[in-house]
């Protein structure tokens, strides 16, 4: 019968469930912040004329680049002979490849064609080299673009946002039974 002056805290049971859901939520929230963070990163600098972002309509450039890739174009000093090129030529955008650099501007030829295109790209009608593709990815904007399909899955993104879906707090649950006394 002896007194008891000091106890241990009980060392907490780990709840798989809970730390889960914790982490679920964490790496969710920081996918957003990322995916928000990117997205105002990319459009700065397009706007700021440092990026083009396009996607490809025909299949001159099919060799390397599919119909229907997003393509992404960065503002360099030079272009050489063999670079991926973006211009603008009669109010178009035009994606080929430097076949050779003339006095005023440069002879551009898409993969797929045998001959090199009939005009010269001046320097300043320059976009970009090409960065890098995402083949299909701009299909699927080219989808997302249309006003049914955006006011849909905006929808049903808000309605599961709203519900807390993405963020609802850690479930605990206990197993003890409940009572009505």
């Amino acid at each position: 019968m002896g007194a008891t002056f000091f106890s241990l805290p009980r060392k907490k049971s780990f709840n798989a469930k809970a730390t889960l859901s914790l982490l679920k939520k964490q790496f969710t929230a920081i996918f957003f912040a990322l995916t928000v963070i990117c997205f105002i990163l990319i459009v700065t600098l397009e706007a700021a004329g440092y990026l083009t972002i396009a996607i490809t309509a025909t299949g001159s450039m099919q060799k390397n680049i599919s119909s229907g890739s997003l393509v992404v174009f960065a503002k360099t000093r030079t272009y050489d002979v063999g670079d991926v090129i973006a211009f603008k030529i009669y109010n178009s955008l035009v994606m080929h490849r430097i076949a050779n650099v003339v006095d005023k501007g440069f002879k551009t030829k898409g993969d797929e064609n045998v001959m090199t295109d009939p005009w010269v790209v001046p320097e300043n009608a320059v976009k970009g080299k090409l960065l890098f593709s995402v083949p299909f990815l701009g299909f699927l904007i080219s989808v997302m673009r249309a006003p049914i399909v955006f006011a849909g899955v905006s929808t049903i993104l808000f309605i599961e946002l709203t519900r807390g879906r993405f963020f609802r707090e850690a479930e605990t649950t206990d197993n003890k039974p409940h009572s009505n006394a």
